[in-house]
């Protein structure tokens, strides 16, 4: 697929050779324009290229990308790709599976529904399968490590898909004013200043901590998602970068760079430099490991099976001692853990929810779903709670003696994410586990059984979805939680932090 992409490229004249090719007062000549091409055939096969995935907004049915965009990946060594505005999961990922970095561009607002707020007055136009569309890409570019760079609205789409929030209309909900984020002059110009976080990696690759910044926007970053850390913001306090360094590539700023750089700004060049730096990192990781059998996705821990199969003392090797010994509770979180499986029957089929809850406060640290039961599932719960919270590290996570949790992936992902494993004592006693059955009840009683609902009435979807909102929303933020003093467990954590800055 590759060279079929480098192909089309390299016969676009805007990305053919080091320069832009462009119509001029010349006379065509099909001869010069062939002797361009294969010249330029030849330079793609001498420098390896990244591929740079671009998402593209939805204009009278069009898939449109501005040329700012493109430009700017040219200029730093990247080969651009336009991928079309649909929202078709197969296709999606067959592109996405050839790429090396991904570009999330500007562009209309978030609807307010994925962040679960109603839409305010001064919201303005949403397109729903856009969202859909670029939510999509995200997951499946940063389930597969790819380097993620967010402009503007890809910024705030960041946030949104790992459980942040936005202003829907900084004028109208925000006290201070002092800072216009929605420029009149041209976007190739800065319009207010921007200080840098002087120890993050955004102030390692531009050289500087304060900036001169474009601000073409309304919409901005409220409540932080958790795998983010803030690294720039405006004289007002407005959060204008964000990345997931130094666990993922991800990065999203809340100006236009590429509209900077088409100006003739090298400092914002620099972001792009970063991108494709990181690009051709993971390309070469991904083409080192097609020679290598590797238990994950990512392709990052090259494993070797005994020939002769495992063996029954392997298994036994696998399990863990007991180390909660039905001790549930803990004096600061993230440090003791329980997880486990639990089965929904569905409309067309079954759907398998993972889960790692936290002993101090019961909060859902990590969560996955699937259509399966397999190690994948557990291995992505523990991926998930790493991502949500690094300071995960260290933490006992505890479990039954299911065949997943002594698999070799499970034992990998564990070792990968530097967890202490700890499982039920031997026999299979329920009730060292007790912690997670207890949630798995209150779970099912309360989106089903109360209510007179049968979730065979649901698709394996539509069961997705009721189950990550009563976690991520519903159990998290709103519900009693007797066992940790009647309170949501979002609110013990806040108040164990709290605590903690209060002291020092």
């Amino acid at each position: 697929m590759k060279k079929i992409l480098y192909t089309a490229i390299c016969a676009c004249s805007i990305l053919c050779g080091a320069q832009a090719q462009t119509p001029g007062s010349e006379v065509p000549n099909l001869k010069k324009l062939y002797e361009l091409t294969d010249s330029c055939d030849v330079n793609v096969r001498a420098r390896f290229s990244p591929l740079i995935g671009i998402s593209a907004s939805i204009s009278n049915g069009a898939s449109r990308v501005g040329a700012t965009y493109i430009q700017s990946i040219v200029k730093a060594g990247g080969t651009p790709v336009i991928i079309p505005a649909v929202t078709d999961g197969k296709v999606l990922r067959n592109i996405v599976s050839n790429l090396d970095g991904l570009v999330l561009i500007g562009g209309a607002d978030v609807n307010p529904l994925w962040y679960e707020e109603e839409p305010r007055e001064k919201l303005e136009e949403v397109d729903p399968v856009r969202d859909l569309y670029e939510l999509k890409l995200i997951k499946m570019a940063t389930d597969q490590n790819i380097p993620v760079l967010g402009i503007c609205r890809g910024l705030q789409l960041l946030n949104v898909a790992f459980g942040g929030t936005l202003y829907q209309d900084i004028p109208s909900q925000r006290g201070d004013h002092s800072v216009k984020h929605r420029q009149d002059l041209p976007s190739s110009y800065g319009s207010h200043r921007v200080f840098v976080d002087a120890n993050s990696q955004l102030a390692t690759i531009l050289g500087k901590d304060t900036l001169a910044v474009n601000s073409l926007h309304h919409q901005a970053i409220k409540e932080l998602a958790p795998i983010f850390k803030a690294t720039a913001y405006a004289p007002d306090s407005i959060i204008e970068a964000i990345d997931a360094y130094p666990n993922r590539s991800i990065m999203g700023v809340q100006w236009h760079p590429e509209a900077l750089t088409y100006g003739g700004d090298t400092t914002m060049l620099k972001i792009f430099h970063h991108l494709i730096g990181k690009a051709e990192t993971l390309h070469q990781a991904k083409e080192m490991h097609k020679h290598f059998l590797s238990v994950d996705t990512h392709t990052d821990t090259p494993f070797w099976f005994k020939r002769a199969g495992i063996t029954k003392a392997d298994r036994e090797n696998r399990k863990s001692d007991d180390l909660l010994k039905r001790n549930f509770t803990a004096d600061a979180p993230l440090k003791k853990c329980v997880t486990d499986i639990t089965e929904i029957k569905a409309k067309d089929g079954k759907l398998y929810v993972s889960a790692i809850f936290d002993c101090y406060d019961l909060m859902p640290n990590g969560l996955a779903m699937a259509d399966h039961m397999r190690a994948e599932l557990c291995c992505e719960t523990l991926k998930n709670a790493n991502l949500r919270y690094p300071e995960i590290r260290g933490a006992i996570v505890h479990s039954d003696r299911g065949s997943q949790y002594t698999s070799a992936a499970y034992r990998t992902a564990i070792q990968k994410y530097g967890i202490v494993q700890s499982m039920n004592s031997a026999g299979g006693r329920c009730h060292d586990n007790a912690r997670c059955e207890s949630i798995w009840a209150r779970m099912k009683e309360e989106l089903f059984y109360n209510r007179g609902r049968r979730s065979e009435d649901y698709t394996i979807e539509a069961l997705k979805t009721m189950v990550w909102r009563y976690f991520m929303s519903y159990w998290s933020n709103r519900r009693i939680c007797s066992s940790i003093g009647g309170i949501p467990p979002a609110v013990k954590r806040r108040r164990f932090y709290s605590a903690l800055t209060i002291a020092a």
